[in-house]
This record gives C-alpha cells, structure tokens and sequence, in this order.
C-alpha cells in the first residue's frame, strides 16, 4: 500500500468514527429513558440492603423507591442487579459521602451509561477473539477495527445501551465469553460464565444448551447439566419462596417460554404454532442425532448466529431486543472473507431497517426522555438552533405521532427478514460460492457511520410531541 492510500485510509476511518462517536455522545449526554432510571435505583437498593446485611427485605425496601426509579419493582429475582451494583459501587459511596438523598442525579446516569460504553467494547473484542478463533485472520489491526466500528454503529446496540439504557449488553457479554471458553476447551471457565449468563437472563440458556447437546448426547448427563446451569435461580426461588411480593410477581418458566415464542405463529390444529419454536426444534434434534462432536469453529458459529438471530428477531421482544443478535451478525459476516462486500451491505440493510423503525415510531425517539439537566439542556438547545421546535409540515408529512405510519412496518420487515435469510444461505459452513458484488465494502461502513446521526437529525428536525411538554417544565 502507498503513503498516499495509507493516508487515504486513516482519514477514512478518522472520519466513519468521528460520525459514529458524535452519536454516541449525543444520545449519551442527552437522553434519559425512564429504565435506566429504574436498573440504577434499583442497584442502589441492592447496595443499601448489602451493606446492612439484609437481603431478605430487599423488595420493602426497594418500594420505599428512595432514589427516584420510575417502576415500582423490577418484578422478581434480583440476582442480575448484582453485576450493575458492583459498577455502581463508587457511585454508591460518593452518594453517601456527600449525603446526598432522595432522587439520583444525571451523573450516576451517565455513570451507569459508562458501563455499558466499557461492556461494549468488551463484546467487540471478544467478538474478534471468536473470528480470530475461527478463521486466519490477515491483519488483525484491521479487523478489530472494523468489528469495533461495527459495534459502535449499530442502532440496536447504540439506542438500546444510551438511550433505552437496556441491560441485555451485560448477559451477552457473559454468554459471549463462555463461547469462546467452549470453542477454546476452558471448561472451567466456560461453565462459570454460562451460569453467569442464565442466571443474568434465562433466555440465554438455549444457546448454552445448544452448545452442550453439540458435544453431549446423553439424556441423564444434560439434564444434570441443566440443573448446574439454573442452580442459582432455583436457590433463589427457595430462598423467597415465602416472600409474597416475590411469588406474585416471578414468572414462571413455562409463561415465559409460551409468551416469548408466540410471535410469528400460525393457527393448526394444536393451536397457534411458532414458526421459530419449530426452527429451534429442528436445530437442537439435527445436532442432538448428528452423533459426530467433531463441528468446526466455523459450524459453532454459524449455529450460534442463527440461534441468537431466532431470539432476537423473531420472538416477542420489544424492539431493542434485537441487540441480543447483533454481535453473532457481526461474526457471521466478518467470518467469511470472499464475500465481505455483499455481506458488509446486507448487514448495512439490515441497519437502515432497524433505523427507519425507530423513526417511525412515536413511542421511542420522544422529547420527553431529554436528561433532565443544564448540560442536556444546553445542547438540545444548540441543536435546535436555540429552542425546542420542530419542522410542522415534515411532522404532518411523517404523521408523527399518530399512527398511520405503521404501515411502513410490514416493508420493513419483509426487507429485513429477507435480508437475514440471504445472509444465513450465502456464508452457511461449506458454502464457498463467491458472488460478484461491486459496492465496496467502505461505502457499506460508511452507511453504517450515517444511520444513527441521520436517525438523530430527524429526530432534531422533526421533533414530535413532547417539545412544549419539556418547555413547560
């Protein structure tokens, strides 16, 4: 490579970063969902309970709502919060010491928003680790950079930790890490990180459980395997089985699994079917009567990728949810080198999928969710050019805030869907069809970069209802 184009090339990726950490900073100053506003109370309850040595009366304590959560309860078990209370701990103490009561402020917002930023710089790199696991990787500078980008510039990954401020980042991180622990035989390690993960959300105990009936084919010995894994929750459910607020509120295995898998469904004769609870029925009977354990890295992967894509896009999840797929879409696409082009645009359309979603609805790009500080202040003033307006006739042209624009969904989702089921049949394991693709791969990075900022601009541009209400306020 020539001066010139090495010059060329950092200034382009100078660029696509610059784009895409302006939009990372704008949604991590600015916008506060009423959720990120619970999990942190809801730690600092946890803390509270900690340090007086008085777990059993964790959930009167968390309805005294002392520090500001917008939901009364997080429902049930508690054991997630743990790890968002150990990064909360240095908040914790500066709250204490500096006596400080009542309702949290933005800093321990941004504090929490901090650990997510961390966790997903953790997935990246683990992501890469997997790559690199699996295939010869040429220049690994240049793969971490662009798996790092990747990261970045997801709008399932970017609105889900800044704005929603969602704790789905925390359990994929821990179930990325027993991946890599399984494909690299650590099994002590392996094992500690899947119990963490189910025990942080038990949907990740079907990619867990895929991994082991992958290399185990006695009955006896998974379901031993199966007790391991929900060891922690059932000593939990025994522990508060006489705490009423508990019992009322857990829900159980089945009502979940029932509730999670009616989406996408088609009515026969045993009622309404999942079409996704029939895809992971044929996956887990293929591998479990496939006698051989000798998969390829890239097999394991591949699995893996269309499992977590199952999950993530086509249970019944609020649309953030989609985070819980996006790493495993990376490592797909970053897997197969002879069709990096075409791969790079499916996933960038997959993006602008996700990006126009968010637009067209109301109920998630709302003014109401501005942090409520000088510093979010200030800048929310700058963008609009000095007060909270917003563009009336791109408002009626939009609807926003109504919803006729819903009928956008359904071509959304027949782009997507489609899209996903392209890029599983092009990079399955063994397939080695090269296709001739002539967009470049930088200029599918560079879509990536513009999504969230072009999301943001409308948003500052359109506005919607909400502006005045923060006004007046």
């Amino acid at each position: 490579m020539s001066k010139q184009e090495i010059i060329r090339n950092r200034i382009y990726w100078i660029c696509v970063y610059v784009i895409s950490c302006i939009s990372i900073l704008v949604m991590f100053l600015l916008f506060l969902y009423p959720d990120l506003k619970s999990i942190t109370a809801w730690s600092f309850d946890l803390l509270d309970c900690v340090f007086r040595g008085d777990l059993a009366h964790y959930y009167d304590w968390q309805q005294l709502n002392r520090f500001g959560a917008n939901h009364l309860t997080n429902g049930g078990n508690y054991l997630p919060m743990f790890v968002t209370a150990i990064w909360d701990l240095p908040g914790y103490l500066f709250y204490r010491g500096s006596g400080s009561t009542g309702a949290l402020t933005a800093k321990y917002y941004f504090w929490q928003k901090l650990f997510y930023l961390v966790l997903i710089l953790v997935v990246a790199y683990t992501v890469f680790k997997l790559v690199a696991e699996t295939i010869d990787v040429e220049s690994k500078k240049e793969y971490k950079k662009t798996i790092t980008f990747l990261m970045l510039s997801s709008p399932a990954i970017v609105f889900s930790c800044f704005y929603f401020g969602q704790d789905e980042i925390i359990y994929v991180t821990a179930l990325l890490i027993a991946i890599w622990a399984y494909i690299k035989e650590k099994n002590k390690t392996f094992w500690i990180m899947s119990v963490i993960s189910v025990m942080l959300c038990p949907i990740t105990l079907l990619p867990i459980l895929y991994l082991l009936v992958l290399r185990e084919k006695r009955i006896y010995i998974l379901l031993v395997q199966l007790l391991v894994l929900n060891l922690p929750s059932i000593v939990f459910d025994l522990l508060y089985r006489n705490v009423v607020f508990y019992t009322e509120h857990k829900t159980s295995m089945l009502s979940w699994i029932s509730g999670m898998l009616s989406s996408a469904s088609i009515g026969l004769q045993f009622g309404n079917v999942s079409l996704v609870g029939i895809a992971f029925t044929i996956m887990f009977f293929y591998v479990y009567f496939k006698k051989t354990v000798d998969y390829t890295k890239e097999e394991i992967i591949y699995g893996m990728a269309l499992l977590m894509c199952l999950l993530g896009f086509g249970t019944v999840q609020i649309w953030y949810r989609f985070l819980i797929a996006t790493p495993f879409l990376i490592m797909l696409v970053m897997i197969q080198k002879e069709n990096r082009n075409l791969n790079l645009f499916l996933l960038f359309l997959v993006a602008v999928c996700r990006g126009l979603q968010i637009i067209s609805d109301n109920m998630v790009l709302n003014p109401q969710y501005l942090m409520q500080n000088g510093l979010s202040m200030k800048i929310a003033n700058v963008l609009t050019c000095g007060g909270f307006m917003w563009k009336e006739s791109l408002h009626n042209a939009l609807n926003y805030g109504e919803r006729s624009f819903d009928s956008v969904y359904p071509l959304l989702g027949c782009v997507c869907y489609g899209v996903l089921g392209i890029l599983f049949w092009i990079n399955r394991p063994r397939a080695k069809k090269v296709y001739q693709f002539e967009i470049p791969e930088k200029v599918s990075l560079a879509g990536m970069a513009l999504i969230n900022f072009a999301i943001l601009l409308a948003f500052f541009l359109i506005g919607g209802p909400g502006w005045k209400w923060v006004i007046s306020v």
